[in-house]
């Protein structure tokens, strides 16, 4: 028990503290690795709120709960960023 705590803890501390956010409240990702990287941060740490209890659970949850705006940000700039790429096959008939 004591094991789980201190490994939430020190996932939520490292996510608190790697949030790149700026002083308007809006979220700037050099990279789509960036991006991808808060997304996989924010669901291994809702994983772990789910396997946790009591008032750890309530911690973690509080902690998840002020990662939304900048995993909402990461998912929106990984949707923007698909839509404008180039990567994608066009398929042309010919008559």
């Amino acid at each position: 028990m004591y094991l789980r705590n201190l490994v939430a803890t020190a996932v939520v501390s490292l996510i608190i503290a790697a949030t790149p956010v700026l002083a308007e409240g809006t979220h700037n990702f050099s990279d789509k690795a960036e991006a991808n990287a808060v997304v996989s941060e924010y669901k291994a740490l809702r994983n772990q709120c789910t396997l946790s209890r009591g008032d750890e659970r309530k911690s973690c949850f509080n902690a998840l709960n002020k990662q939304n705006d900048l995993y909402a940000s990461a998912k929106k700039y990984l949707a923007e960023d698909d839509a404008s790429s180039t990567s994608a096959h066009y398929v042309t008939f010919a008559e």
